[in-house]
């Protein structure tokens, strides 16, 4: 049997597991039913992280904000990262962010936070109708939680809301400074793989519009005996303040994939990695990130041997996450892209896949020459590296959740490094290796096999939790048709080979411009 051992630090809580987690039905549970059938996810921290009576606690926050440091800021606030240790410690830290939200019409509020209570691969939405705080209930999109839960990585697990904190302790102040009754999206993000940061991230953007603010919840780092982290013995607060101010400085970026490479590769305690990074896949181009509040629990407490980070970060965005022009979407002539624009996009590949093999910084796409505006439009899109005509790796996104030269560049360093059916590409094979760009429009979804036409289409197929895809060019190079193809794409998705025919199955197509360097010799 699993045993739970909790500990409270600096308004912190840490559960630790001994043995494998089972995640088991029933237990302790701070929902409750009402006559009405409403479901409530009752307040689990209030009395530890923040007052439990409703005066008091308003006293509070509001007191937070008028003491609060505002930094103004220009453009449409669609998002913050903001603290969640007991208002004590991190209160004025958060507060930095929720004083420039007073007066702003919002919504409607994702807030997507990180468990601290089981283990999970992916995104729990709660199965309630309402949010409780000592301030009163707030009500929960239910469609767009029911529309959400039918994506790929979204599930619903009771356990991981009953006792979370990390979402819990934002509320009171959503509720303090909006002016009006907002609706709820709570989001429990559990651990996350490379490849599901960009697709959580382009299903929550299908959502989003004008109106909308995403929270992120997360405290950075943890240091001391109690947190198995002590990257300083010296000068710790200012050592702290570095590695903090290194992974910031990537956030202000909006570079995900560095940041997550980062946090990984340093160790570095930052509890709210993964609804971090999927921020940064969710972010339009012209969104710019500001610090607002940078402290630590020891600025409070004067005790420095085990310490807290905290920081408050905004982006705002002249247009918003639902704000794409109408000629940023990908044509539909299927030849949108001239020579020319293939000839940088494979350059940019080639390049990146050399500097990532022989280990060499990735330079910026100003190295490469201009990119114009419709290698800036986001798009699905594929890399395939191939050596003397055999696969040698292919990975890509099928959703368009990054600019198209983007896309390529991150694309081509996980085809060449981290595609797990090959080991990495080595120096010594750089010069055999072809590549391929598969440029893809958005999917589509069709009423059955029928309308998936092999050659023309990409096919997803989808079935409870399992899914694959196969790209248009997979279909005439195998020599397959339709149903061979359906076949073998059951088979991919770990289905039985006929089981397209059956019922539940569901069919999206899409189509490709497909490029490679012997087209363009």
């Amino acid at each position: 049997m699993n045993k739970i051992f909790i500990c409270v630090l600096n308004g912190c809580v840490f559960f630790v597991f001994c043995c494998c987690l089972i995640i088991e039905q029933g237990g302790l549970s701070a929902e409750e039913k009402t006559g009405e059938g409403m479901r409530i996810r009752k307040p689990a921290v209030s009395g530890m992280f923040y007052e439990s009576n409703p005066g008091k606690l308003e006293k509070e926050v509001r007191r937070y904000l008028d003491e609060a440091d505002v930094t103004p800021v220009q453009g449409n606030i669609i998002a913050l990262i903001s603290p969640h240790a007991g208002y004590m410690y991190s209160g004025r830290t958060a507060a930095c962010g929720y004083s420039i939200l007073k007066d702003k019409d919002i919504r409607r509020v994702f807030i997507l936070a990180p468990s601290h209570c089981i283990g999970f691969r992916g995104a729990s939405i709660p199965d309630v109708d309402v949010y409780e705080t000592p301030l009163g209930k707030v009500v929960l999109d239910k469609k767009t939680c029911a529309d959400l839960l039918k994506r790929k990585h979204f599930t619903s697990i009771a356990q991981a809301h009953s006792r979370e904190h990390s979402l819990e302790v934002q509320i009171p102040f959503l509720q303090v400074v909006l002016k009006r009754d907002f609706l709820l999206v709570p989001i429990v993000i559990g651990q996350i793989q490379d490849e599901d940061y960009p697709q959580i991230a382009g299903a929550l953007n299908e959502f989003l519009k004008d109106g909308d603010l995403v929270v992120i919840s997360s405290d950075f780092i943890h240091q001391g005996p109690r947190f198995g982290y002590m990257p300083a013995k010296k000068n710790i607060r200012e050592n702290i303040e570095k590695i903090d101010m290194k992974a910031i400085d990537l956030i202000l970026k909006k570079d995900g994939p560095s940041f997550i490479e980062y946090v990984d590769s340093t160790g570095a305690t930052i509890c709210g990695k993964c609804p971090i990074g999927i921020l940064l896949y969710m972010l339009p181009d012209d969104a710019e990130g500001f610090l607002l509040k940078y402290c630590t629990s020891g600025d409070v407490t004067g005790d420095e041997r085990e310490t807290v980070s905290y920081a408050s970060i905004a982006f705002v965005s002249g247009k918003g996450f639902a704000g794409e022009d109408e000629d940023s979407a990908l044509s539909e002539k299927k030849d949108f892209l001239n020579r020319e624009e293939k000839k940088i996009l494979l350059d940019l590949a080639k390049k990146t896949i050399e500097e990532c093999v022989k280990g060499r910084k990735i330079s910026g796409t100003e190295d490469y020459g201009k990119v114009s505006g419709r290698l800036k439009e986001k798009s699905g899109v594929f890399v395939t590296l191939t050596k003397k005509g055999r696969l040698r790796g292919c990975i890509g996104y099928i959703e368009p959740v990054e600019p198209l030269y983007k896309a390529v560049m991150n694309m081509a360093v996980n085809a060449s490094t981290r595609d797990f059916r090959f080991n990495p590409v080595t120096e010594d094979e750089l010069n055999d290796i072809e590549i391929e760009i598969s440029v893809l429009t958005p999917p589509e979804k069709v009423s059955g096999p029928g309308e998936f036409a092999p050659g023309e289409h990409g096919i997803i197929i989808k079935k409870g939790p399992n899914q694959a895809v196969f790209l248009p060019q997979v279909a005439p190079e195998q020599g397959w048709d339709r149903e061979t193809t359906l076949n073998h794409l059951c088979v991919k998705a770990g289905l039985p080979a006929g089981e397209w025919k059956k019922s539940g199955m569901e069919f999206y197509v899409f189509e490709a411009v497909v490029f490679s360097e012997e087209d363009l010799k």
